[in-house]
This record gives structure tokens, sequence and C-alpha cells, in this order.
């Protein structure tokens, strides 16, 4: 009979939680959205540090020093917005990078640009994987187009690199 009041209040349990877990599948619960984040000329060197968040170029950028240095896993860098593609260029010093992960960040992805130009290299990742996603991305003139160091599961799709002594370096 012990027993048997146990069983009950097992089952009963189970079914109080079977109960709130179909509740909740029928509550509209907001999720966060990724925010799309601006990129002009005056964010020449930043760090792009929001986990998650899309950046897109909302002008053609010539920088000094570096472009775009990744700072967060899961971020999208878009060089197209209204439906218009947009140029990074530098200043052909060797020693800068269009974009830039030195910090092993994770899930990156790169498309859309019209030109990656005048770099050392237009895209150097370091120690980076878990499927870092380039498309559609014209580079010109850099020493070279992409540098993957150290980095695994890359995906390149419709990009082309011209006028460069290097295509793809590892």
């Amino acid at each position: 009979m012990k027993n048997m009041k146990k069983f009950a209040v097992f089952v009963l349990s189970i079914a109080i939680i079977l109960q709130f877990s179909l509740l909740l599948n029928f509550v509209n619960i907001p999720k966060a959205k990724a925010v799309v984040r601006s990129l002009t000329s005056a964010d020449c060197g930043a760090t792009l540090d929001i986990a998650g968040d899309t950046y897109e170029l909302s002008e053609n950028m010539s920088c000094t020093g570096s472009g775009l240095i990744v700072g967060a896993d899961g971020i999208t860098i878009d060089g197209e917005s209204a439906d218009v593609r947009h140029t990074l260029s530098g200043d052909g010093d060797e020693d800068d990078y269009g974009i830039y992960n030195n910090g092993g960040w994770n899930n990156i992805t790169v498309q859309n640009f019209s030109g990656i130009n005048n770099f050392g290299f237009g895209i150097m990742f370091v120690a980076s994987s878990d499927n870092n996603i380039f498309i559609n991305n014209t580079l010109t003139s850099n020493i070279g187009g992409f540098y993957l160091a150290d980095s695994s599961s890359n995906i390149l799709t419709g990009n082309t690199i011209s006028s460069s002594f290097y295509g793809i370096s590892q």
C-alpha cells in the first residue's frame, strides 16, 4: 500500500511536469535577436566584439592601419547594406590586415565585399575554426588574399582574389 502511494505521487509529479512543459510550448516568449550595426570609415581599426551581431558597411571604408578586428564568436561582417556592396581599403602597409582575427574567435561570416584592397592580407584568421564562412568577397592588391593559420573547418565560396602575391595561405 505504501509503495502504491509513492508510485501515485511519482506519476502525478510526472503528469504535472509534462503539462507545464506543454504549456511552455504555447507561450510566446520573445527571443533575443541579433542586432545589425552600421560601420563607416570612422570605425577603421574597431574591434567587433558583440557576439551574434551583424556588422554592415554603410559606405566604402578607407583605413590607415588594419580595417576591422574580430573580437567575438558568431559575428557576421557584411560588406553590403541596402543592396550596395562596399569596399574596405588600406594604405598598402604590409603589416595591416583588412579583416583580422587573431583571438581564435569562431563561427565568423565575412560576406559581400566588393573589395578588400591594399592590405598585407585581405583576411587573416589565426587559430579559428568551427565553420568560418567567407562568401562573395573580392580581394585585390593585397600581399595575400586569405591567410588561415591554424584554422580549420572554413568554407570559402564565390570569392575572387587578384593582383596578390598569395591567394590562400596557411
